[in-house]
């Protein structure tokens, strides 16, 4: 019996999609907690291979690195702010992360900058958006996870949304079908809206 490509594709989404729950497990006054008292996101400034660029070729390299991470943490925080409304949403950069955790002030204003004057929460609760190492996972599975704790939740497997760049900003575009995201490192519309919403009914 002749089985399609297309047929072949749709099975491997159907049987991937049944394994895409979220494991989250936590209690009410976890999530109360949570949503009164805010997270704090980690956006990827990636300070080393910036400075990598940089020293290997030269500064006009380095400024362009510079320019693209700030374009894509922008458009990360605009998604947020579109889709997000589960709790507060604070930004820093992960080459601060150890100044946060030590409560200096280093929380983003809304020109991306480290700024003493954004109030820090009560309690510092940190998430983040990567992917597993290979091995960790049978799924390989990007994910948003709250450091700390056994609370992440997985976004929209598959998808024919793109990032673009649109007049200096990026934006999502429907792209020809593939059966897998080209690209799991980079958040979609889609992936902030299912975190709102698996948040907001667990």
């Amino acid at each position: 019996m002749k089985f399609s490509l297309h047929r072949f594709n749709l099975l491997v989404v159907l049987l991937l999609g049944m394994r895409c729950a979220a494991p989250m497990e936590a209690s009410d006054a976890e999530r109360n907690h949570i949503q009164q008292n805010g997270i704090c996101f980690r956006l990827h400034d990636n300070a080393q291979r910036v400075a990598y660029m940089g020293k290997t070729y030269g500064a006009d390299a380095a400024d362009k690195e510079r320019s693209d991470i700030r374009r894509y943490n922008q458009y990360v925080v605009d998604l947020f702010k579109q889709h997000f409304n589960f709790c507060p949403v604070y930004f820093f950069y992960a080459s601060q992360t150890s100044e946060l955790q030590a409560r200096k002030s280093v929380l983003l204003n809304h020109n991306l900058e480290p700024d003493p004057s954004v109030a820090l929460p009560k309690d510092i609760i940190m998430m983040d958006y990567n992917q597993r190492n290979i091995g960790e996972s049978t799924m390989g599975s990007e994910r948003f996870y709250i450091l700390g704790t056994n609370i992440e939740v997985r976004p929209n497997t598959f998808t024919n949304q793109r990032l673009k760049v649109k007049n200096d900003s990026l934006v999502a575009q429907n792209a020809s079908f593939l059966p897998f995201r080209a690209d799991k490192s980079q958040i979609l519309p889609t992936d902030v809206i299912r975190l709102n919403s698996m948040l907001a009914k667990w």
